[in-house]
């Protein structure tokens, strides 16, 4: 992904969460690579509490899918809960 920077989700509603979704599904989703390093990406393009709701899930194709639908339903509310 050489000059390709990713937008940064931080969990902080869905107005930011769809910009996000559309550039990581776009470039890394459907990206030929293993489903680990679509993890690692995944987790790079994260910060504070998006990051910390998926970091610790794995890194199997069931963690990868589980981390990308618990993001989609966090960003359905306006905010995490602090």
């Amino acid at each position: 992904m050489k000059g390709v920077d990713l937008p940064k989700f931080s969990g902080r509603g869905k107005t930011d969460y769809e910009p996000w979704r559309a550039a990581f599904m776009s470039i890394v989703d459907g990206m030929d690579i293993p489903v680990g390093e679509k993890v690692l990406l995944l987790q790079s393009s994260l910060t504070g509490k998006a990051l910390a709701l998926v970091k610790d899930l794995g890194y199997s194709i069931n963690a990868y899918e589980r981390a990308k639908e618990s993001l989609k339903e966090v960003s359905r509310r306006e905010t995490f809960a602090d």
